[in-house]
């Protein structure tokens, strides 16, 4: 072989061994970039509403389980397995903006920006979601929560999910959202000729804000700040029957005897109602049914769990007046809990087997087999037995003169149990507090009592 002929042969080799690398470092290359392309797994979220299966509440979220096309919620991301309290985000991944795509009990949410991504190392992670979405309203793992504006429910029926054990290698999370607010139902009939077109409820003394915990989906109402904020349910009437359905979402955790009940008609009649001490709860609904008449409301209360809706067994019925209008003379009966007997109108009537109502001031409590009537003021020493047993009531705070009080004896199985949150021993500081009680009187030892007491509302 000549010089020249073994000189391109050499060239040749070298040329077709750097096309060769050149390619092998081209394939190397986008294997490498396909792999690392592979290991970019989102997460993919498919959720459900809790079932209600109840089909006669109102039509908003909080008595339905359909997702809609432009729902919003709220993700965090969190390292799974962080000491208990640590609110531990993982890769800042915290309140990020998902929208559904589709109608349906089975959403489809996408990011409205930047994905959650999980970790290549394939470490797990824990998902906490909440519906609707807010940019403004969280600070790290609070979100604040405002019930005043009720005009459209499903707007304030907040939702919240949480779920673990999600990685790489197992990308769609499951949420199941849970109502975590109280719904409240208050239904109006008549069995009159009144007409109810017109008439508008309102609930006065409610606990409007507050906050939820989205650790673990807690809420707690700030009863000192919005205590008196009036609230309009969002109502609808029905033609066919004369009757309109009130519906509310309010926070738990409240004590819903403290609201006031007010339903003006349209020809100018106020009621007016509080109910007996129920403490709100979360994911529940609590109707009351009113029966509207010229002169009271009949009222039943029940309460059922948004999961089976099953209804509370306990049946609460009241007879409500409607208030006085001005420059008339008073309509409610004497003796009814708008209008009871003062003490000096119970001391000057003979004894009444049947339960009327009778108001007054509490003073102290007294020893029966004694005659001894024992005033209080907050220096004074409890009695350990008596004080237990009755109380004392006079027509006004200041009085001194025992022979103008009457007792009221408790009776142990009242279902309201007036003894554990009347009773001076355990409730000093009712001392002074006006009180109405709903009981029989009679005399015990030449005093007067109330007796067999039922009922009773703290003014």
């Amino acid at each position: 072989m000549s010089k020249v002929n073994l000189m391109r042969c050499k060239s040749g080799i070298l040329l077709a061994g750097i096309i060769f690398l050149t390619t092998l470092n081209s394939c190397l290359k986008e294997e490498i970039d396909d792999s690392g392309k592979d290991k970019q797994v989102a997460a993919v979220f498919r959720t459900t509403i809790n079932d209600t299966g109840n089909k006669k509440t109102p039509a908003t979220r909080a008595s339905g389980n359909q997702w809609e096309a432009g729902d919003e919620i709220g993700v965090y991301a969190l390292i799974q397995g962080a000491t208990a309290g640590d609110y531990s985000i993982y890769n800042e991944k915290e309140n990020i903006r998902y929208i559904n795509n589709i109608n349906g009990n089975l959403a489809d949410f996408q990011a409205a920006g930047e994905e959650i991504i999980f970790p290549v190392s394939k470490e797990n992670l824990k998902f906490i979601a909440y519906y609707p979405y807010t940019s403004t309203g969280t600070s790290g793992s609070t979100l604040q929560i405002d019930v005043t504006e009720q005009s459209n429910p499903s707007e304030i029926d907040v939702l919240y999910a949480q779920s673990t054990d999600y990685n790489c290698d197992n990308p769609e999370v499951s949420l199941t959202f849970h109502h975590i607010l109280s719904h409240l139902v208050i239904e109006v009939a008549t069995p009159e000729t009144i007409n109810l077109e017109g008439a508008q409820i309102t609930i006065h003394n409610t606990v409007n804000k507050g906050t939820i915990n989205l650790e673990d989906g807690t809420v707690t109402p700030d009863t000192e700040s919005s205590l008196n904020s009036p609230i309009i349910p969002f109502t609808t009437f029905d033609q066919t029957e004369n009757k309109i359905t009130a519906t509310a979402i309010l926070l738990p955790g409240w004590d819903f005897s403290k609201a006031e009940i007010q339903i003006n008609t349209a020809d100018n009649n106020t009621y007016i109602w509080q109910s007996d001490e129920y403490l709100l709860q979360p994911n529940i609904i609590r109707t009351y049914q009113l029966n509207l008449t010229s002169a009271s409301v009949e009222l039943r209360a029940y309460g059922s769990t948004i999961s089976d809706w099953g209804i509370d067994p306990t049946i609460i019925s009241k007879d409500i007046q409607p208030v006085e209008k001005v420059g008339e003379t008073d309509s409610a009966e004497t003796g009814s809990r708008e209008n009871p007997y003062t003490v000096s109108q119970v001391l000057a009537m003979d004894t009444q087997t049947e339960p009327i109502w009778i108001k007054g001031y509490i003073m102290g409590w007294v020893r029966p087999n004694m005659f001894d009537i024992q005033l209080l003021n907050q220096f004074d020493e409890i009695d350990e037995t008596y004080s237990l047993e009755n109380i004392v009531l006079a027509e006004n705070p200041t009085a001194t003169e025992t022979s103008q009080m009457i007792a009221v004896e408790f009776n142990k199985e009242t279902p309201n149990d007036p003894q554990t949150f009347l009773n001076l021993h355990d409730n000093f500081e009712l001392i002074g507090r006006e009180v109405k009680v709903y009981c029989t009187t009679g005399t015990k030892n030449q005093l007067l009592w109330g007796l067999n007491i039922i009922d009773y509302e703290l003014v």
